[in-house]
């Protein structure tokens, strides 16, 4: 870490550093509130669509349920998904806005804390210090990425609804049949969507740790997991090592980066 050298000659006084002359910070993981508020909003998000269908499309099912025979009757409940799916997935301003707020939201508490690590640490304060860190291509890059998964909820969602509507009214099920149906993918949708928000909140804090501790200077890091017993064999393997940045695990890659990881990667500073 480039740092002034008054700040160096404090660093230096720290008693907590090895023999090696570094020290290793001890750092906490994302918040489970981050990923809660996330599903949150992708929860509203889901509701909101699985309530237009059943608004839209069940009520026209159950009333033309006589005309299971009628060509019309296919044509019609055709053009209500259409005109449903046609309006979920045109969300693209919706989606950005959310995915920015989220992956802005995951970037200020991971710096309040690694700031906070760091000044505990060496009782140095880097609010004072540092103006920028250079990392607004990895923010860039998540809000794109999460900007895309929130536009796969309702594609994958009217894909699957489709398929219920069209099977159901060809075998001539009833209606309480395809409603049943249609419940059960709303469920499901929500269910990916918490996936989402899970993987994603552990996903972005991964990437904007790497970024932040790389652009400080930060070559190394101590692997660290959550320490409880849904803590993976790989990664429980990993625990206490010592990592470089530029030379990841190859069978978990860095902490966080594997779906749902939890682990947190502990800055080792050399002095």
């Amino acid at each position: 870490m480039a740092v002034p050298l008054s700040t160096r000659q404090r660093i230096q006084a720290t008693k907590r550093k090895n023999t090696n002359g570094e020290v290793i910070v001890k750092v906490s993981g994302v918040k489970k509130a981050e990923a809660q508020k996330y599903n949150g909003v992708l929860r509203k998000l889901t509701n909101t669509m699985a309530k237009e269908v059943e608004n839209e499309l069940a009520s026209s099912i159950k009333s033309l349920q006589p005309e299971y025979v009628s060509d019309a009757y296919a044509e019609i409940l055709n053009g209500i998904m259409l005109s449903l799916s046609s309006r979920w997935r045109n969300i693209t301003p919706l989606a950005k806005q959310i995915a920015e707020q989220f992956v802005t939201k995951v970037d200020t508490a991971n710096q309040q804390a690694f700031y906070g690590a760091i000044q505990k640490v060496i009782g140095i304060n880097l609010n004072g210090i540092i103006q920028t860190e250079g990392i607004n291509d990895i923010l860039q890059a998540k809000i794109a990425e999460n900007v895309g998964l929130i536009q796969s909820i309702p594609d994958q969602y009217f894909k699957s609804l489709v398929t219920i509507v069209n099977e159901g009214t060809t075998r001539g099920n009833r209606a309480s049949s395809m409603f049943k149906e249609i419940r059960k993918l709303n469920g499901q949708t929500r269910k990916r969507a918490k996936v989402i928000a899970r993987d994603q909140t552990q996903k972005v804090n991964s990437a904007i740790t790497q970024a932040r501790q790389e652009s400080l200077g930060v070559v190394k890091y101590r692997w660290r997991t959550s320490n409880d017993e849904r803590v993976r064999a790989t990664h429980k393997a990993h625990n206490g090592k010592v990592f470089r940045w530029d030379r990841p695990p190859k069978d978990t890659g860095h902490p966080g980066q594997d779906i749902q990881c939890r682990c947190v990667a502990e800055p080792i500073l050399d002095l």
